[in-house]
């Protein structure tokens, strides 16, 4: 990832860590709202960034790794928020 995207790695960095410690430091049956909010937030100006300074270009950009690393995040946090429950709060798809 260094080699194709450089500096650019520091926003997998941010993004996981901002997420994993919005998982420790909210509640945990909340966690999942708080960490959407922010990757959602995060992606969105990247992409902002993205159409505002690169417009027209082909630049290699870190945006199609962070798409993956938003939805993972955010399945990440649902789990940890759904792991806090009760099996019989539950339902099927949980």
């Amino acid at each position: 990832m260094l080699y194709f995207f450089g500096w650019q790695t520091y926003h997998v960095l941010v993004e996981s860590a901002v997420s994993y410690l919005l998982m420790m430091w909210t509640p945990r049956d909340q966690c999942h709202k708080y960490v959407t909010a922010f990757v959602f937030t995060y992606l969105s100006l990247q992409h902002l960034n993205s159409v505002l300074y690169h417009f027209g270009t082909y630049d290699l950009v870190i945006t199609t790794n962070t798409m993956l690393l938003t939805t993972r995040l955010q399945s990440l946090a649902c789990c940890y928020a759904d792991g806090a429950k009760n099996k019989t709060d539950l339902s099927e798809r949980q």
